[in-house]
C-alpha cells in the first residue's frame, strides 16, 4: 500500500476481511465453510524504495499464503524493508 506504514496497512487489510465476513455471502461451493471469506497479504514500503516491484509482489504473495496457512479469513502484512 503506497504511502502507508505497516500499522495502517494492517488496519485497511483487516477492515477488508471484516467487511467481507459481515456480508455473510453463502459459499455454495464449499463443504467446510458456510460463508465466503477472504485472506489478504499486504506489503508496505516507505521511501526510499529499495526493493524492486517484483520483489514487493513476491513478498505480498508470501504474506497472502501465510494468511491462508494460518487458517484463512485473515490478513498478514509485512514491511518490505524489514523483510529485506
Amino acid at each position: 500500500l503506497c504511502g502507508h506504514g505497516e500499522t495502517a496497512a494492517r488496519e485497511i487489510a483487516q477492515r477488508i476481511v471484516d467487511e467481507v465476513a459481515e456480508l455473510s455471502l453463502p459459499h455454495a461451493a464449499s463443504l467446510d465453510h458456510q460463508h465466503v471469506s477472504v485472506s489478504v497479504g499486504a506489503v508496505t514500503q516507505l521511501p526510499p524504495v529499495v526493493s524492486s516491484y517484483d520483489a514487493i509482489v513476491r513478498q505480498a504473495d508470501s504474506a497472502l499464503y501465510s494468511a491462508k496457512h494460518q487458517g484463512r479469513n485473515r490478513c498478514v502484512t509485512l514491511d518490505a524493508q524489514a523483510a529485506a
